[in-house]
């Protein structure tokens, strides 16, 4: 216990040898010692009591910590598959790399882990909102394939809608008629015709 520097051992000693150096005519009565025994027993079971709850805590905020950190890396790989441009995502990649080294250390705190908390929900918002805007564009662009098929229009190019600004493609009529069909950001279908075959109206 001597070791232990969150332990009052110091008050307690001095307290005993302020009882055992009384003057002879003033020597501690049995209920003085006895105050003594009980206050030292308490201390030590307060003590101990403590050291198990910060135990108890530690454990707690590591295994917290280590939740978040796989959670983390989902987040990052999935960011980085969808090509995510979020503002959070480095944040998240630079808390996570430090991670490792911190467990190994105890050196997570609370704070840290708050932190690294309020970041993996930033980024993991704009993963998914990627996510669901990815298939929304993918849905989309299926459709239009789709409903150009059935009138009779075949795909020059495929959509790519892993681009950043728009994805766009054209549609060949058998008439000849071309035309361009743009998917935006926004999940907007914009189509222009590029060229008009000699046959009009195929295409209602």
């Amino acid at each position: 216990l001597g070791s232990d520097r969150d332990f009052p051992l110091q008050t307690l000693r001095q307290r005993s040898e302020a009882l055992a150096n009384r003057p002879a005519r003033k020597r501690a009565t049995e209920k003085e010692v006895g105050a003594l025994a009980k206050l030292i027993g308490r201390t030590v079971e307060t003590y101990y009591s403590e050291r198990e709850r910060r135990a108890t805590d530690r454990s707690a905020l590591e295994q917290r910590a280590a939740a978040l950190f796989g959670e983390a890396l989902v987040a990052i790989e999935l960011g980085a598959a969808v090509n995510v441009n979020a503002a959070s995502l480095p944040a998240l990649r630079t808390l996570s790399d430090a991670f490792p080294a911190l467990q190994e250390q105890q050196g997570i705190t609370l704070s840290m882990v708050e932190a690294f908390e309020q970041t993996l929900k930033a980024a993991q918002i704009e993963v998914d909102a990627s996510l669901r805007k990815r298939a929304h564009l993918h849905a989309l662009s299926e459709s239009i394939v789709r409903h150009m098929s059935a009138a009779g229009y075949s795909a020059v190019i495929p959509f790519d809608v892993h681009q950043a600004t728009l994805s766009a493609t054209a549609f060949r009529g058998p008439n000849g008629a071309l035309i361009r069909a743009v998917i935006v950001r926004d999940g907007q279908a914009n189509f222009e015709l590029l060229h008009e075959g000699p046959n009009r109206g195929v295409l209602a």
